[in-house]
């Protein structure tokens, strides 16, 4: 029914998404996550913490970003606050991107390898926003 309501333009067929998602690798640092959620929010894309069960490992909140529908989460462990040469890094997880290469069937191991790395973005802690704008222009990823 839908595809033949957008055939007839009559409907927007675009995916809704969920939020951006911080996932919390320490507890210690919720504070530093919360950072991360205002700053993305003050840039206009909606970003929630991860609140869910303290003990939850990354997979549970991998599930629960994927049934938001998030486009991205944002990891940041006590490898990434230190950083390259002294400079905290976030790791962007384009989960766009990552579901793609999954359903794709690529005999080629070094291709699949090269599209597996490219839906992980590591950039400084400074550039957050930056980061996860160049994610969701990749994917035309729009709210509202």
């Amino acid at each position: 029914m839908q595809a033949a309501l957008a055939t007839l333009k009559r409907t927007d067929v675009r995916p809704i998404y969920g939020p951006v998602v911080v996932l919390v690798m320490d507890r210690e640092e919720v504070g530093r996550y919360q950072r991360f959620v205002t700053a993305l929010r003050h840039a206009g894309i909606p970003t929630e913490l991860y609140l869910g069960n303290p003990k939850s490992n990354l997979g549970v909140q991998f599930r629960y970003a994927d049934r938001r529908n998030s486009p991205c989460v944002i990891i940041q462990g006590s490898a990434e606050r230190s950083g390259r040469s002294g400079t905290p890094v976030v790791v962007i997880e384009d989960l766009l991107l990552g579901k793609d290469v999954a359903q794709r069937s690529s005999e080629d191991r070094d291709e699949y390898l090269q599209q597996q790395t490219a839906a992980q973005l590591a950039v400084p802690e400074h550039q957050l926003v930056d980061g996860v704008i160049s994610v969701l222009r990749r994917h035309d990823v729009r709210w509202g």
